[in-house]
């Protein structure tokens, strides 16, 4: 099997049996035409033949048609599929995508037809030394789980600006958890979401050191 692909003002990939040269299906991949097209890009097509439905090689068409987005700079990906067409739609939902509540009818040869939108939530990690902070971005809107230590503020900021991060959630009040939080919330005029037991600790985690002083709290 082999992947061709050709950039114009969209990317088209064509599959294709290495040897014979018939094309068993073709996956038409652009900019997203109805989302903010600078981060969101679109699955527009994919066709297979019928005698290579549940061979695997569609679910290989779509990643790579995938990876050659995300090459091109589009963190998010949506697509649309006709309401009723339960095996294209299981297909996508086996592949990562989950429908996104919009839908919308278009006309093909004089009918009116219903399709539902599906995207692919996305979930960054941020490398902050041995605590992770991760980017969960989903329609045009994104969530920072934890926030990471102090040495890392102005990384994990910028990629927070980057994504439109719009809510910060902290699994727990741990210093290496939520250094950054009141920090982070003011430079962003975004909420924060902790177990209320934890609050307290988030306006004066950014000032404490994350190493122990006492002889006592480095043994433990």
């Amino acid at each position: 099997m082999q992947c061709r692909w050709f950039i114009e003002r969209a990317i088209s990939i064509i599959l294709s049996v290495v040897g014979y040269g018939s094309v068993l299906g073709i996956c038409h991949i652009s900019e997203a035409r109805d989302r903010d097209n600078k981060v969101w890009g679109e699955v527009v097509a994919i066709y297979l033949l019928p005698e290579i439905w549940g061979s695997g090689q569609g679910s290989e068409l779509l990643r790579y048609a995938l990876g050659k987005l995300k090459k091109n700079g589009f963190r998010n990906i949506c697509l649309w599929v006709m309401k009723g067409n339960i095996r294209a739609r299981k297909f996508y939902e086996k592949n990562g995508f989950q429908i996104s509540g919009k839908e919308r009818e278009i006309e093909i040869a004089e009918c009116r037809v219903s399709e539902v939108e599906y995207i692919m939530v996305k979930i960054h990690r941020i490398a902050s030394g041995n605590v992770n902070c991760y980017i969960v971005a989903d329609n045009d809107k994104a969530i920072l789980i934890d926030t990471g230590r102090k040495k890392y503020c102005e990384k994990i900021l910028e990629r927070c600006k980057k994504f439109h991060v719009n809510l910060i959630v902290l699994t727990h009040g741990h210093m290496d958890h939520c250094q950054n939080a009141a920090y982070l919330a003011e430079a962003l005029h975004i909420p924060i979401a902790i177990n209320k037991n934890d609050m307290d600790l988030i306006p004066d985690n950014r000032k404490q050191s994350l190493l122990a002083k006492t002889f006592l709290g480095k043994i433990v």
